[in-house]
Order: C-alpha cells, then structure tokens, then sequence
C-alpha cells in the first residue's frame, strides 16, 4: 500500500484522506496521512488534516504534537499556535496554554478575544498582575465588552486596589447591570473597607 500510494503523490493522499474523513473513517484517514508524512514530512496541509483526525478521534495530544509539526515547519503559522494553546488549555496544561497563545499574539496582537482568554487564565491560577495587563490590552482593543471590565474589577480586588475595582467595575454595570448581582459579595468587601476608612478619617480628625 505504502509503495502504490507513493507512487500517486501527495495530492493524491489528501484527496483519499479527505473521503475517508467524510465517511467518517478517520482511523483509516488517519494512517493513510501518516504515510503521507513520511513522504513528506514538511508538508502543512498533510499535518493540519492529521490535527482535524486526531481531534475528531478525540486524541489531543495526538493533535498538539501534528500541530508542533507545523510550527516547526512554519514558526508564524498563528493559527497553529492558537489552536495549540486551545487544546493545552482543555488539558489544563495552564503554562503550555499561555506559552502558545503568547506566541500566537505576538503574530496577531489585534485579537481581544485572545487577550481576554489569556488574561483568563492568568486568572486561574492567581496572577493578577499578568491577567490586568492582558486585560488592559483587550480593553483597548474591545472597549464595550463587559466582561472583561468586570475581571478587570476582579483584578484590582485581589490586588486591593479598591478604587480601581469600583472605577472598572461602574463600567461593566454600565454595559451590563446584571454584573452587579454577581459582584455582590465583593463589592460589600469595597465598601465595608471605605467606611472603616472615613471612621478612621473621622477619628483622626476629631
């Protein structure tokens, strides 16, 4: 089989693969890519078509290691990198995740939507700093998206930064009052720190 599709190219191999695919047969599409890999093992479109079995076979790593390929072979392939960094994170692998979306935002740095992603996960695992800043960024890009000025309230909270957390979180309520409801608990934290602030002003002042 190996020397029969050789000798029909790689154009041929995709177009096989393809059907196989269709028919849902990606086992088969599978090692019938494989082959062509060996072949040519620089070839993108060959590896990317292994991404899309591997994910429809739900085998991730599978999927990380072809796309691994075609950031070898094409280091500002920014799609690549993005979905690298979507799987990672689905395997809570937190650091690989934020490494390749990194990377694929230096290649496209106009994407809110990926700065909002990554300053979820700087989230996640406690760094407020890392996740304000790609926050801030997503806000520049993105100035009406609530969620990311209510993180970006989160953010200022868990650095005590009280006043930076009401400022951002007033401009998420403003595009969303339901956000209130869910910052309830916090924001009686701000304002329960403001009064213990004026009695102290008060106090002194007395």
């Amino acid at each position: 089989m190996h020397e029969r599709i050789s000798r029909r190219g790689i154009s041929h191999i995709l177009a096989e693969a393809a059907t196989l695919m269709s028919q849902a047969r990606y086992r088969e599409a599978r090692e019938t890519l494989q082959i062509g890999v060996s072949l040519d093992p620089s070839n993108k479109q060959l590896w990317r078509e292994i991404v899309t079995c591997s994910i429809a076979m739900r085998r991730p790593k599978d999927a990380i290691s072809a796309l691994d390929q075609i950031v070898r072979i094409d280091p500002n392939a920014e799609d690549a990198w993005t979905d690298k960094a979507y799987l990672h994170i689905l395997l809570d692998e937190k650091d690989r995740g934020i490494e390749a979306l990194e990377r694929s935002l230096r290649l496209h740095p106009r994407d809110h939507r990926k700065w909002y992603l990554l300053a979820t996960i700087h989230m996640s695992v406690g760094d407020w700093q890392s996740a304000t800043i790609a926050l801030e960024r997503a806000l520049q890009l993105d100035p009406n998206s609530a969620a990311a000025w209510y993180n970006y309230a989160v953010c200022f909270f868990f650095q005590d930064e009280y006043e930076n957390a009401l400022a951002a979180a007033e401009m998420a309520f403003a595009l969303d009052p339901v956000l209130e409801q869910v910052a309830d608990s916090w924001l009686q934290v701000i304002r329960a720190d403001e009064v213990a602030h004026e009695s102290d002003i008060v106090a002194v002042a007395g």
